[in-house]
């Protein structure tokens, strides 16, 4: 764990939750994308939006989406699938998933590629937010999570990774991306003591 050395305490005035690529193209069984165990994070995640939400802290809802023709998607995308269809403006698997429906007042960004910063509005949002630190969930922890949260911790943004609210292929990959994460680029934490921080009840670090 990197304790945030040289970072303001958090609070409620200088925090975001960020969850990256909840949507059905990834959660849903079928979809191009299908992450086998991704909805299994929602127990976990679905207290800390709440609480985020209590709170009025700023809700960032990141997905990955392209052009109808997938023009603009990467080059390392050789999912034969995903060359056809998936991730395309207009259809429904790019939209988040019901159960984390973004409200009003919160913000949607879309990526194309893994991380979230690259080519987006994502830094100019969380600078005009005033935002320090960087809550992440969603998917997948070793993929478009890292990258993001590595991309954050190159504009000096300090990240949280929830483990219990990320999760990828393996659960050996999950573990040592959060090693990476906690070596590095940031710390990782449970959901539960991120409400327990949000709440004043408990320091980050």
């Amino acid at each position: 764990m990197v304790a945030p050395t040289g970072f303001p305490a958090l609070t409620s005035d200088n925090v975001a939750l960020v969850i990256i690529d909840m949507q059905g193209d990834f959660l849903d069984e079928g979809a191009p994308c299908f992450l086998p165990g991704g909805r299994s994070v929602l127990p976990s995640l679905l207290p800390v939006l709440a609480e985020c939400r209590k709170a009025a802290l700023p809700v960032v809802h990141v997905r990955t989406v392209w052009q109808p023709d997938g023009i603009d998607r990467s080059l390392f995308t050789t999912s034969d699938i995903l060359q056809e269809r998936g991730l395309r403006f207009g259809e429904a698997g790019t939209e988040i998933i019901a159960e984390l429906s973004p409200l009003p007042g919160e913000y949607v960004v879309d990526k194309t590629r893994y991380s979230g910063f690259f080519q987006t509005n994502l830094e100019s949002l969380l600078r005009s937010l005033k935002v320090t630190y960087l809550l992440f969930a969603g998917v997948a922890t070793n993929f478009c999570v890292r990258s993001t949260v590595q991309d954050a911790c190159y504009r000096d943004f300090f990240s949280v990774v929830l483990d219990d609210c990320t999760t990828t292929f393996t659960e050996a990959a999950h573990q040592q991306t959060l090693t990476d994460i906690d070596m590095g680029f940031g710390m990782s934490a449970s959901a539960e003591h991120i409400i327990q921080v949000i709440r004043g009840q408990e320091a980050l670090a």
